[in-house]
């Protein structure tokens, strides 16, 4: 059940407790409130809590994207440091599958960076003495070595705004290989990004293929827009992504220029998911090809 209040600045009783919301910042896959706890057991003195809800998490299975749940911890650790001796709060539905995942994934990372080696077994075979099946599948641990790896190859990226002339100068020099960091990143990003798993189904289908302007660009079955069912095999396919913004899921929709056949799904897609804004990028035609039908005059 949820234990806070819907909105800022408004307030619930749970017990003697009334618990505050006094500033909620969202982004696309998690949400942070300061919360404002005051006791009746104690009433002149009251604490700030920080709430922090990660919302990418599927109800079943494990986040599709490992480095979202890493720099969700590195939030966690930028609001709650190793260095603070009170614990850190941590829960799902049952306190186990996803809260023994995010636990271990944390205590592994800090283990990595402080003595370059990786426990994973061992930390989970203790912890598990303390709850019981922290943890709770395979794919979870799967996940947690995954995303470890992920990190180990692209390290960690995050840097502060004021710090990125710093961190341009850095990367223009050169790295080991005879690259310069530029480019060392753009390759890693190439090489994790060839890794992940994905299905394209209903992009590759056969009844499809006319609707695809490039063979391999083609959107998969997790992020693909779905236009509402028709008659025949294909109808709800368009190919389109959603993408996801700074502080909204599926705050884009990143899709192909029209051709003849998907004009019309075009304007479909337009009108079901409510796109008030078009942005175009690309002359109709570029390098003496067609790139982009115009879309207001092939319907």
């Amino acid at each position: 059940m949820q234990y806070w209040p819907d909105q800022t600045n408004t307030s619930v009783t749970r017990g003697k407790f009334d618990i505050t919301v006094t500033s909620l910042v969202p982004s696309a896959e998690y949400q942070i409130r300061k919360i404002q706890l005051k006791s009746k057991f104690d009433p002149e003195h009251e604490r700030t809590v920080t709430h922090m809800l990660y919302t990418a998490w599927p109800d079943h299975g494990v986040p599709r994207n490992a480095m979202s749940l890493i720099s969700f911890i590195h939030r966690v650790r930028r609001e709650h440091p190793v260095s603070l001796t009170t614990p850190l709060l941590v829960h799902c539905s049952a306190g186990v599958g996803r809260t023994g995942t995010f636990i271990l994934l944390d205590v592994s990372m800090q283990q990595m960076k402080r003595e370059c080696t990786l426990s994973v077994f061992q930390h989970l075979k203790n912890i598990r003495t303390q709850r019981m099946k922290l943890v709770q599948t395979q794919a979870q641990y799967v996940f947690i070595h995954d995303s470890l790896s992920e990190l180990v190859v692209c390290g960690e990226t995050d840097v502060a705004a004021g710090n990125i002339r710093i961190r341009m100068m850095q990367l223009q020099k050169p790295v080991p290989g005879g690259l310069v960091g530029f480019q060392k990143q753009f390759e890693t990003l190439e090489e994790v990004s060839s890794q992940c798993e994905a299905s394209y189904q209903e992009a590759k289908a056969k009844y499809n293929a006319g609707k695809n302007r490039f063979p391999d660009k083609l959107p998969n079955e997790l992020g693909r827009v779905r236009l509402r069912f028709g008659p025949k095999p294909g109808s709800d396919y368009i190919n389109a992504s959603f993408i996801d913004g700074y502080k909204q899921r599926k705050a884009y929709i990143a899709t192909q220029g029209p051709m003849e056949g998907t004009v019309a799904d075009l304007w479909r897609m337009i009108w079901e998911h409510n796109c008030s804004c078009i942005i175009m990028l690309c002359q109709t035609q570029e390098k003496g090809q067609v790139s982009s039908l115009d879309p207001f005059t092939h319907c």
